[in-house]
């Protein structure tokens, strides 16, 4: 995980990944019953970002 966090961070900055367990727990919920702490959040600034986010994650084989 730690390659891909440093590529996200190259990719969008460092403010606008957040990793760190004690914020992470702010979106590891919403209205449904269940629950799931995610391993990273990221904040994507454009499409195109979006694009190399998710092409990323299919060549990584990481779950979105």
């Amino acid at each position: 995980m730690s390659q891909a966090l440093e590529f996200l961070k190259g990719l969008v900055g460092e403010d606008r990944v957040v990793a760190d367990k004690v914020s992470l727990l702010c979106y590891s919920s919403d209205m449904s019953p269940f629950t799931y702490t995610p391993d990273v959040v990221v904040f994507p600034r454009s499409r195109d970002d979006v694009v190399e986010i998710v092409k990323y994650a299919n060549e990584n084989k990481i779950p979105i």
